[in-house]
């Protein structure tokens, strides 16, 4: 859309990456060591920012956690398409504010498989949460490689159409 800024619509390709050795997550407060220990897992798997579109939010600090055994484990929309190997669709998320309600920032946190903590942590920095999300898994030779998310602060930026129509060429 004219008018619209480019970094309100990302796109972001998370690569798997097997037993990380405490890496730090986007749960964390960093406040005390004893918040490292509760946050952090010793190992885990990890979907971890490969490439992201745009020039003004390359960098990401989001990973999200995957458990291959039981996907209830698996976080955000990307934890989502990895644990069940197809696309998930988030459109019409609700708008969040600082000031909204705490019983819509539990429903966000949990269509988002996030946490609540995350979204004040988020808000505190005065960035905003994406109104629409959809995440596909990618396969590389017949294995999961990673997953492309894309997100937008439009509620209806990311549809089951843009999905549709979304393909990656070999360059």
């Amino acid at each position: 859309n004219p008018g619209r800024f480019i970094d309100h619509n990302r796109v972001t390709l998370f690569k798997y990456k097997r037993s990380l050795f405490f890496r730090r997550h986007w749960l964390e407060s960093g406040v005390s060591m004893w918040g490292l220990l509760k946050t952090r897992r010793f190992c885990g798997d990890y979907l971890v920012p490969y490439m992201r579109s745009g020039h003004m939010t390359l960098n990401t600090k989001t990973i999200f956690y995957v458990d291959s055994e039981n996907s209830a484990k698996s976080q955000g929309v990307a934890g989502m398409a990895w644990s069940k190997r197809g696309v998930v669709i988030l459109p019409d998320l609700p708008e969040l504010t600082s000031t909204s309600r705490p019983r819509t920032k539990e429903s966000y946190a949990s269509v988002t498989k996030s946490s609540v903590r995350f979204l004040e942590r988020y808000l505190a920095e005065g960035r905003t949460p994406s109104r629409a999300m959809a995440a596909m898994p990618v396969e590389c030779n017949g294995k999961l490689w990673g997953v492309i998310v894309l997100d937008s602060l439009d509620p209806l930026g990311v549809t089951a159409q843009s999905v549709e129509h979304y393909t990656l060429r070999k360059v």
